[in-house]
Parts: structure tokens; sequence; C-alpha cells
């Protein structure tokens, strides 16, 4: 029986956390989504622990997308790949960005799911 474990931040969660509001800190105020936005984005984790294929499932893609991207490449292969039978795998992984008084929470999720398994909705 092949045991799988999910892709993730390399770091953990808090510093995902702390690394994202260092890069919120640095945008415009122009840039940074108003209060109460939330945004699901899905990207791949590959073997190497880099993020690609990001795109935006739910929420206004036109310049936060762009922003997690460039955020992304940022962090180089700062991800850890999904695991199975002891193999590093790439794997789906969501992006849930939720913005709350002025600053923005963020969370994962790594899976082995078929990508096109949500619909995109805005």
């Amino acid at each position: 029986m092949a045991v799988t474990f999910s892709a993730n931040y390399l770091r953990g969660g808090k510093k995902l956390q702390q690394d994202f509001t260092n890069f919120m800190q640095i945008l415009e105020k122009s840039e940074i989504p108003k209060d109460g936005s939330v945004f699901l984005f899905q990207g791949l984790v590959k073997e190497d622990g880099s993020l690609n294929n990001i795109k935006t499932i739910i929420g206004d893609n036109s310049i936060y997308e762009n922003l997690l991207k460039k955020w992304s490449v940022g962090l180089g292969k700062s991800w850890k790949a999904a695991t199975q039978g002891g193999r590093r795998v790439k794997s789906n992984m969501d992006i849930f960005v939720e913005v709350r008084g002025g600053h923005a929470e963020i969370s994962t999720c790594g899976y082995a799911r078929g990508s096109k398994s949500y619909k995109k909705i805005n």
C-alpha cells in the first residue's frame, strides 16, 4: 500500500503567513485587496519544490493572481513536494487568501486530485 503525503510549505504554516504578510506590506495601497475579499488559487507543486501554474479559482483574477505569482517566484523552491511510495511527486495545491482588518490570512491545502476538480467562478 502506497502512502501519499500532501505538499506543503517547507518552513511551516507560521512562516508561510509571515512571508506572505511581509510581501503584502511592500505593496502599494492600491494593490491590496479590499477588506473582506476572499480568493482561492490553485497551483502545482513540482518534485523540485517549485510552485507553478497558479490560477484563480475564486476571486478577481486581474491583479491578485499576478501578485501571487510574483510572490511565489520570489520564494523560489520553498515548497515541500508531495511524496508517494517514498518518492517526490508533483501535486496540486490550493491557496486560500482572506483579507481582514487590513491584513491577509493565507492557508494552503495540498492534495492528489485532478486539476479539473473545481469550476472557476467569479
